[in-house]
């Protein structure tokens, strides 16, 4: 199981244009039944309604596929635009935000998808939540205070997962998640999301944005400790047009149990990321270090 426990000590005075995502929702609105997992709601303040969260479980540090909608006093769905901005803000007086994008997924209809990228958990400090929503007769801007988990908090094992690495003196995030859901024993579709740590001088103050990470040859091998065997048709991930930093790969699962799985990433050539003593297939390779990700069926 992936753990990544780290602090990030850095003067960050403002979170720019990655840290800040806006959209609508549109269409039918399904039975509350068919809305998925809501992990939060949010009473908007001096109005009636309510800001609803959807996504696996809890916040945690890595990538989280989220579904937002306003209902109003008898949950009924309303549109409405919202915006959100993380910030952290740390135990010395620093804070960071973090990438916010749109995921690669379908999710029920009436939901805005959004992506956040938490780089950290709640530790050393605190992570806020700054919305603004707009539309219905709502213009309202308030800001909740959350608890972000380490993944390694989860009971379930089918999360989005973290992985953070230092090249040539700059730091990058890698998360990935699967695209149903959760994984099976097939070929399993998952996406990679890459970003990269920029700091900047504003000023007299340090500023740190996210750029998406292009051009990564990112591969997946699945390996059954128990059984002392891989499985084949694990192919490199491709990047996904229309979304920067986004990978979309197979890993294949023959059978259930004890899989592990094992990344290896590389940029321009070099590794940027790998994984932990896990048997790689093919000639040349017989080792990837770094973390690993260990998965039950």
């Amino acid at each position: 199981m992936m753990r990544n426990f780290f602090s990030i000590y850095i003067l960050v005075a403002f979170v720019t244009v990655f840290s800040l995502f806006s959209c609508s929702n549109e269409g039918a609105d399904p039975a509350p039944e068919d809305q998925g997992t809501m992990i939060a709601h949010y009473d908007i303040p001096d109005t009636d309604f309510q800001l609803e969260i959807y996504g696996q479980q809890a916040y945690q540090s890595g990538y989280n596929v989220m579904g937002l909608r306003v209902v109003d006093a008898n949950k009924v769905r309303v549109e409405a635009n919202i915006t959100v901005n993380p910030i952290m803000y740390m135990d010395g007086g620093h804070s960071h935000g973090c990438p916010v994008d749109v995921p690669a997924v379908s999710l029920p209809a009436g939901q805005q998808a959004v992506g956040v990228f938490f780089i950290m958990p709640s530790m050393n400090g605190y992570w806020e939540l700054n919305f603004t929503v707009e539309g219905a007769g709502v213009e309202a801007t308030f800001t909740e205070r959350i608890t972000v988990i380490d993944p390694t908090d989860w009971e379930t094992k089918y999360g989005s997962h973290f992985l953070r690495t230092t090249y040539q003196e700059e730091s990058y995030f890698f998360s990935y998640y699967w695209k149903n859901g959760k994984p099976a024993a097939d070929a399993n579709t998952w996406v990679g999301v890459a970003y990269k740590a920029v700091r900047i001088m504003q000023g007299d103050h340090m500023m740190m944005t996210f750029e998406p990470v292009k051009d990564l040859e990112w591969n997946t091998i699945s390996w059954m400790a128990s059984m002392d065997h891989g499985a084949p048709e694990n192919p490199m991930a491709m990047e996904m047009e229309g979304y920067a930093g986004h990978y979309e790969g197979k890993v294949n699962f023959t059978m259930t149990g004890d899989w592990q799985i094992a990344n290896h990433v590389l940029l321009n050539g070099e590794s940027v990321l790998t994984s932990e003593e896990v048997p790689a297939e093919g000639d040349g390779i017989d080792y990837f270090s770094g973390d690993v990700f260990y998965l039950e069926f």
